[in-house]
This record gives structure tokens, C-alpha cells and sequence, in this order.
């Protein structure tokens, strides 16, 4: 890596993890401190939702917005809004008025939700400016960073809600964002936003290759939110397991799918044009890992009570996962600039970026 690709890596890498921790920080506690003031389940599970609901409506509108102002003040105010949400989340404690707490809960969680989509959209776009050679090993690592987040936000969430209550959560998250910030400011290099190329975006949205593997994002997406929602009732229902070991089970989860994604970030660079068929392989390989987790009875030569069935399905499913997401974002760079013919600059790659931001928010709600 040369000095600018390295200060895109570590700047990108670590506002990842503080976005992608914001994200469960709250979950060990918020649904209980909701319900003790009066709000129902549904309504906390919405507050929960509104987070990915924005970032893929924000997602949607970044195509235009990050070649017009940028990559690096996308980022930079993406950054802003997360860690200011953080804070303003935290300062709810203070207000005792059921309507206007539920009020501010969504009004904060779509600003961070917006600063989210935002900052991963301007952040793919620029991995794809600065690591033209090596796009899907170069988001491998930084999915290492995004998956250490999403393991370490509500361990920490937990364990600083104990130590300080509701606000302590919030308040640490915030904080670390916002003393990135001048950092950020400062050292992340500018991309020219401007382009002299008039594209056509509605070729690309119709080009049939695009939707295929736009789809592919969308379905491994779906898993993630598919398996946060049902998994540990599957495993305390089936196995009688307590929170304790559902929680490290997760976590294997997630430490399988951080790890194996810069394996198949470089695999995927090594294979240049051919990578689209490691997606599609892994995708069907890790939809059998899927079934065998709970199979039907129809498959009842698979031990359904045996949990290390479970355990190794999970860990494929996985890696299966990592291995059809990662290089998706390589293949859409490749047909919008090679069949589709558009131009090597930054309004090329934010039209990739918010595609492929669109579609993962849209799996993931």
C-alpha cells in the first residue's frame, strides 16, 4: 500500500468499526428502558428499524450527491451525524415525556441511519478510486472491521450501561466518532466530484447482469437479518440453551464471516473476471448450509438434535456468506465499466457504491 491507500485504509477502517458498533450498542438494554416508560414492543422494535430503513432510502440518493460534494465531505459528515446521534441518544434520558421520547428515539435513529448509508457509500467509493487493483481484498479487510464492531457494540453496550447507565452507551460511541473527526478532516484525501461525462443511469439500472448481482447483496443481506431475528429463539427453543452461549454462538458467527473475508477478498482478485462464479457458487452452497441449520423433516437423515450440526451449519452459512458478498461489489465495478462502457472516474463509482448500498439496506430491512 502506498501512504495515501493506507491513511483511505485505517481512516475508513475505524470509522467502520464506530458505525457498525453504534449499531447494537443499544440492543441489550433499550428494549427494556422503552418498555419501562411506557412504550410498546412494536414501537421499539420500529425505533430499531428505522436505522436500516434510512440508510437505504439515504443509499438510494447518493449517487448524485457524492460526485456533487465529494467523496471525502460525504464521509466526513456521515461521520458527524452518527457520532451526534450517538450523543443525542444518550441525552434521551432526560426527557420524561412518553410522546416526545418516541418522537426523538426515531428522529435520532434516522439521522444516524442517513449518516450511516452516507459514510459506506462515500467509503466504497472510495475503495474503488484508490484500490482500482484490489477492490474485494481491500473491503475484505474492512469488513474485519465492520464485524469486530457489530461483535463489540452490544458487549459493550451491555457492560457500559452497567457501569453508567443508559447514557454511558451512547456517550463512548459518540465520542470516539467525533474524535475522528478532525483526524478525518484533516488526512483523508480528496477525489475530484466533478465529472465532464453526461451517464446514463438508466442504462445501467436495467442492464440484467446488474440486477443478478445486486439480488445476490440483497439474499446474503437477508440472512443476516433473518438469523438476528430467529436464531437465538431457534436455539433456546430447540437446545435449551441460555443467553450466555446463544451469545457466543453469534459471535462465532460473525468472527467466521470477519475472518474468512479478506481469504476470500484476495481469492477473488486472483480470479479478475471470473469472480462472479465464486459468488454464485458460494451462494448456492451456503443456501444447503442454511436448510441444514433447521432441516425440515424431509431431510430427516440430518441429526436436527445434534447441535454441532447446527454449529457447523452456521459457521458455513457464514463463510458462504462472506464468500458471495464480497466480491459482488468487484463484479458490478467490472460490468458498469467494461459491458456498459462508463468512465474510469468518481460519478462511476458512487453509482456503484450507492447500488450496492441500496440493495444490502434493502436485504437488511
Amino acid at each position: 500500500m502506498g501512504q495515501r491507500q493506507r491513511i483511505v485504509f485505517w481512516l475508513a477502517g475505524l470509522v467502520n468499526f464506530g458505525v457498525s458498533a453504534s449499531v447494537g450498542t443499544m440492543a441489550p438494554f433499550f428494549p427494556q428502558e422503552a418498555t419501562s416508560r411506557g412504550m410498546s414492543a412494536t414501537t421499539a422494535a420500529l425505533v430499531f428499524g428505522a436505522y436500516p430503513l434510512s440508510a437505504l432510502v439515504c443509499s438510494a440518493f447518493m449517487t448524485k450527491l457524492v460526485p456533487f460534494l465529494g467523496p471525502k465531505n460525504v464521509f466526513v459528515a456521515g461521520t458527524v451525524a452518527v457520532g451526534v446521534g450517538n450523543v443525542c441518544f444518550g441525552l434521551l434520558i432526560y426527557v420524561r415525556d412518553l410522546q416526545m421520547f418516541t418522537v426523538y428515539c426515531f428522529v435520532i435513529r434516522v439521522m444516524m441511519g442517513t449518516g450511516s448509508g452516507a459514510n459506506l457509500t462515500s467509503t466504497f467509493t472510495y475503495v474503488a478510486s484508490t484500490f482500482t487493483e484490489k477492490i474485494s481484498l481491500t473491503l475484505g479487510l474492512l469488513e474485519v472491521f465492520t464485524s469486530l464492531g457489530l461483535c463489540v457494540g452490544p458487549a459493550l453496550g451491555g457492560l457500559l450501561f452497567e457501569v453508567g447507565g443508559y447514557s454511558m452507551p451512547f456517550y463512548a460511541v459518540g465520542a470516539f466518532l467525533l474524535l475522528l473527526l478532525p483526524i478525518n478532516a484533516l488526512a483523508m484525501p480528496k477525489i475530484e466530484g466533478r465529472s465532464s461525462h453526461s451517464l446514463s443511469y438508466g442504462r445501467a439500472l436495467i442492464y440484467p447482469p446488474m440486477y443478478v448481482t445486486l439480488g445476490a447483496v440483497a439474499m446474503v443481506t437477508m440472512v443476516f437479518a433473518f438469523f438476528d431475528a430467529t436464531v437465538a429463539q431457534h436455539l433456546a427453543d430447540r437446545f435449551t440453551l441460555s443467553p450466555r452461549p446463544i451469545g457466543l454462538i453469534l459471535l462465532l458467527f460473525a468472527v467466521c464471516y470477519g475472518l474468512s473475508s479478506p481469504v476470500f477478498g484476495r481469492i477473488s482478485d486472483a480470479l479478475g473476471k471470473h469472480r462472479l462464479i465464486m459468488a454464485g457458487v458460494s451462494l448456492t452452497l451456503g443456501s444447503v448450509a442454511l436448510v441444514a441449520v433447521s432441516p425440515p423433516d424431509l431431510l430427516n437423515f440430518i441429526p436436527s438434535d445434534a447441535l454441532w450440526v447446527t454449529l457447523l451449519s452456521l459457521c458455513l452459512v457464514s463463510v458462504a456468506s462472506a464468500a458471495t458478498l464480497i466480491p459482488t461489489f468487484a463484479v458490478l465495478c467490472d460490468l458498469v465499466k467494461g459491458p456498459l462502457g462508463f468512465p474510469e472516474d468518481v460519478q462511476t463509482d458512487a453509482l456503484v457504491s450507492a447500488a450496492f448500498q441500496t440493495f444490502f439496506y434493502l436485504g437488511a430491512f
